[in-house]
């Protein structure tokens, strides 16, 4: 499997979980340009958009959509 399945997956099933809080590890990295576009605004500003997402990323392309920024 490749990184972009596995993250697709490990991210579906966080989804399906259907936790309050869902913590990511940069799910996003692994994915192409189109991929990514299409994940970020289909599942973690659609499906998820009631839950508190938090996002670990080195990704800047959606950061102007997100409600806080930390920089560490």
């Amino acid at each position: 499997m490749s990184g972009g399945q596995k993250a697709r997956i490990s991210l579906a099933r966080a989804v399906y979980a259907e936790s309050d809080i869902i913590l990511m590890d940069d799910p996003i990295s692994a994915l192409d340009a189109h991929v990514r576009k299409a994940v970020f605004f289909q599942v973690l500003q659609g499906v998820c958009k009631d839950k508190t997402r938090i996002l670990s990323t080195h990704a800047v392309d959606f950061l102007h959509l997100c409600d806080r920024i930390i920089v560490i």
